[in-house]
């Protein structure tokens, strides 16, 4: 079965050409000793920080071999995942590291589910949190921008217009005017206050 068109406009949208060797060499194994095409592209995209090009090189040959150490009911868990990335994330764990650490893989798939749902819980803790910019507040900051700081609001707007690439000096001198303006937040919400900022001017100043 050919890769779909959307699939291989991901793939040639790659700027890394051995990385698209290497889906592309996964992809023309016979379609019953692989995944499907996405979970495919998604398994070696995404690499991992600590590689193990051992065993990166044992999944490319054979990227089913690791169910056979698998029990039926975890495989149903994994083969019930709807989430490709989540789902490849596991199966990386599983491929990769099951036999460095002294637990199950039931127990390492229960491990990284629950790692995910604690990212996710301290995601939305950290939204709750942060503090809610109104936009007559943006505003209000933007006219204190220009007032208090004339060149550097005229240098932001220009780099904004040049690509949106905003210098590293610039936005730190950025982030200290608004701690003055609005002192007493955490850095996050001065964060948010500066990418709303960005988010107004391309839509009205630029």
């Amino acid at each position: 079965m050919p890769i779909s068109p959307e699939l291989q406009a991901k793939i040639d949208s790659l700027a890394y050409d051995p990385l698209k060797k290497r889906i592309m060499d996964v992809l023309s194994l016979p379609r019953e000793q692989r995944p499907d095409d996405e979970e495919v592209f998604v398994y070696c995209s995404r690499g991992s920080l600590h590689p193990l090009k051992e065993k990166d090189a044992q999944w490319d040959a054979n990227p089913l071999q690791w169910r056979e150490n698998v029990a039926p009911e975890l495989l149903a868990r994994i083969d019930a995942m709807t989430d490709k990335v989540w789902k490849t994330d596991i199966i990386r764990y599983l491929h990769n590291y099951s036999e460095r650490f002294p637990i199950t893989p039931e127990d390492l798939f229960d491990w990284r589910a629950l790692s995910r749902l604690e990212a996710r819980a301290m995601r939305i803790l950290r939204e709750e949190r942060l503090y809610k910019w109104r936009e007559d507040e943006v505003i209000a900051f933007i006219a204190h921008f220009k007032q208090e700081a004339p060149q550097m609001y005229a240098e932001y707007l220009q780099q904004e217009r040049n690509g949106r690439q905003i210098d590293a000096d610039l936005s730190w001198d950025m982030r200290r005017l608004e701690e003055k303006w609005h002192p007493g937040l955490d850095i996050d919400d001065y964060d948010e206050l500066f990418v709303k900022v960005r988010d107004y001017a391309q839509a009205h100043l630029i």
